[in-house]
């Protein structure tokens, strides 16, 4: 009996100890998964914020394309005719009316009908206004109680003596509001707390959005500026409680424990699943999609732009002269400016932009919502333009790698996948016969 007794004990004290040992490593697997969640939590809040800034300096790139436009448009006017009708130029702001939610108001004000300036004033408006860009400052509060950000242009003329004069102005007002919930505020606020502070000329701050809190205790910040505007986004934690808290730790971990070997077995069954899946998709060097899969895509959104009236661009593009690089270089730093290639146009592409690798050096794009009649111009120009800054160090060597490219436009070039690539393969052959290291439309 007393041996039996005894035995009980000591199977108690060892059943104790057991499940001490395994509340002490439920509780440490938590904690290191409750750490994990925080930093995975920081990384995707990177990349929501980064996200944010890409969208916002995509939307203001293209209202700068706009406003360039437009003031263009009055100056060659003025240059044919003398003088500017500006009720002819309501259909600007009725195609603004209809493509972006955020417009609020378009003018176009001759210089004598501008607020009495003096000219010292008028002076220093002209200088500030002096360059090819248009100025966009705010957000300020207008009298409707709302946000506003304005874009200016200058419409500029040649006088008689051949001097550059300004007839008057191209003024664009956005609703600051639209253009946060344009952007995916409204949503990244689901997930996390959400704040941008605005820096005015004088170096103080004006809160806009949010809590200005979260600029003292937020884990993600971001600047962005453009023209005028110097913006500060920031993100924080949900002040709701998290799963792991505290008051769930010790819930949380016969869970755990019972799913663990299960999670093990299914994430690297998933990992092996997905490994095998992108081998069959991607390009096994670049990492981007090849060519089964773009043709695929390409097929399935060129068959919803001809249901649904909307519009994509297609652009083709090889390095110019890379054989030249192989030959002199070798092949494995002709892999490398491959691989620099993808990461300069992977920098500057949309999230929702497909780049695929053809074969080679021949990659394609599939650019979405297009849209707007300047949108592919755009946003073929930036990926141009980045490649066009790109150059690599081989040995003692900086070589600069320029491509060509050529560009289609569904709707427009054709409303079939073959023909859209035949378009986009001609506009690439001109592109190569008029010089390289050039970017055609078709």
């Amino acid at each position: 009996m007393k041996r039996a007794q005894k035995e009980r004990r000591v199977a108690i004290v060892v059943v104790v100890g057991v499940l001490l040992l395994f509340i002490l490593i439920a509780f440490i697997i938590v904690s290191h998964f409750q750490n994990i969640g925080e930093d995975e939590a920081q990384l995707y809040g990177q990349l929501e914020l980064q996200l944010i800034h890409e969208q916002l300096y995509s939307a203001f790139s293209q209202q700068t394309m706009f406003l360039r436009f437009v003031s263009t448009s009055v100056t060659r006017e003025l240059a044919t005719k003398g003088a500017v009708d500006v009720e002819e130029y309501s259909h600007y702001k009725e195609l603004l009316e209809e493509t972006n939610e955020w417009f609020s108001s378009m003018l176009l004000i001759p210089r004598q009908d501008l607020p009495i300036l003096s000219s010292a004033e008028f002076a220093q408006l002209e200088k500030l206004l002096e360059g090819e860009d248009p100025l966009f400052f705010g957000p300020y509060h207008s009298l409707n109680n709302e946000y506003l950000v304005t874009g200016c242009q200058a419409v500029s003329f040649s006088t008689s003596e051949g001097e550059r004069g300004i007839w008057g102005f191209v003024i664009v007002t956005y609703n600051f509001d639209k253009v946060l919930q344009e952007i995916g505020v409204d949503k990244l606020a689901q997930d996390y707390n959400f704040s941008i502070r605005t820096q005015d000329s004088q170096g103080g701050y004006t809160y806009i959005f949010g809590d200005e809190t979260l600029f003292e205790h937020g884990f993600v910040q971001m600047k962005f500026s453009f023209s005028l505007l110097n913006w500060e986004l920031v993100l924080g934690k949900l002040t709701a409680a998290s799963f792991w808290s505290e008051t769930t730790l010790f819930l949380a971990f016969a869970v755990i424990v019972i799913t663990l070997l299960m999670g093990w077995l299914s994430y690297n069954l998933a990992k092996r699943v997905l490994h095998i899946r992108r081998l069959a998709y991607s390009d096994g060097m670049t990492g981007v999609v090849n060519k089964t899969e773009f043709m695929r895509l390409l097929t399935k959104e060129m068959d919803l732009c001809n249901r649904t009236d909307s519009r994509l661009a297609l652009a083709l593009l090889d390095i110019d002269n890379f054989k030249n690089i192989n030959d002199q270089y070798g092949h494995a730093e002709g892999d490398r400016a491959l691989l620099a290639l993808v990461q300069s146009m992977l920098q500057v592409l949309q999230y929702n932009d497909v780049l695929g690798r053809f074969g080679g050096d021949e990659f394609a794009i599939l650019f979405r919502n297009m849209e707007v009649e300047t949108a592919p111009y755009i946003a073929t120009r930036r990926v141009f333009e980045a490649i066009g800054k790109l150059e690599i160090e081989i040995g003692t060597e900086m070589v600069e790698i320029k491509a060509s490219m050529g560009v289609a436009i569904s709707g427009i070039d054709g409303t079939d996948v073959q023909t859209l690539l035949q378009r986009a393969d001609a506009a690439l052959y001109t592109a190569k016969a008029n010089g390289k290291n050039m970017l055609a439309f078709s």
